[in-house]
C-alpha cells in the first residue's frame, strides 16, 4: 500500500514540476506544452488518438505474448536437454547483459523503422524474465511430488505436463521491474 501511495505522490510531483516548468520557462507552448493543455487536447480530440492507441496496445500485447511464449519454450527446452542448456543459457545471459537501449539501433537497422521493430523490442524485453522465471520454477518443483510421480512410473513428458508446467505458470505472472 505504501508503494502505491509513494508512486502516486511521485507522479503528482512530476506533473506539478512539468506544469511549473512549462509555465515559467519562457519557451513556446508548442515546444513545451503543460500537462493541463495536453490533457485538454487528448480529451477534446479523442477520436484522433484512439486508432494509434489501439495500434500501440495491440503491438505491445503481441510482443509480450511472443516474448513470453518464446522465453517459456526455451526454458522448457533447457530443462529437457543438457545440450540445449549448455548452448543457450550462456547466450541468453550474455544477451541479457546488453541493455535493450543499446540493442534498439541495431534492431532498427536490421528490421527497419516500423512496427516490426517495436514488436521485436517488446519481445526481447519480455523474453528474459519469462526465460529466467519459468526456468527457475521448472528446476524448483517440489521434490517429494516429483519423486512420487517417478516412483509411480511417470515419464519425463508426463512429469513436465502434469507437474512442472503447472508449477511454472506463476513464473509467467510475476511482474518484473
Amino acid at each position: 500500500m505504501r508503494t502505491v501511495i509513494s508512486r502516486y505522490w511521485t507522479v503528482l510531483a512530476l506533473l506539478v514540476a512539468w506544469q511549473l516548468f512549462s509555465s515559467f520557462s519562457g519557451l513556446n507552448r508548442i515546444v513545451v506544452p503543460g500537462p493541463s493543455s495536453v490533457f485538454v487536447d487528448v480529451v477534446g480530440n479523442i477520436g484522433v488518438y484512439l486508432p494509434d492507441l489501439g495500434w500501440t496496445l495491440g503491438t505491445s500485447a503481441a510482443g509480450l505474448v511472443v516474448g513470453m511464449a518464446s522465453g517459456a519454450a526455451l526454458a522448457v527446452a533447457v530443462w529437457a536437454s543438457r545440450v540445449v542448456s549448455g548452448m543457450m543459457t550462456p547466450v541468453a545471459l550474455i544477451m541479457r547483459s546488453v541493455p535493450v537501449v543499446a540493442m534498439i539501433p541495431v534492431l532498427a537497422r536490421v528490421f527497419g523503422y516500423g512496427w516490426t521493430t517495436v514488436l521485436v523490442i517488446t519481445s526481447v524485453v519480455s523474453f528474459f524474465p519469462a526465460f529466467v522465471l519459468v526456468g527457475a520454477r521448472l528446476r524448483d518443483a517440489p521434490p517429494a511430488t516429483s519423486d512420487l510421480m517417478v516412483v509411480l512410473g511417470a515419464s519425463r513428458l508426463t512429469l513436465l505436463r502434469r507437474l512442472l508446467l503447472p508449477h511454472a505458470v506463476p513464473g509467467l505472472l510475476v511482474p518484473s521491474g
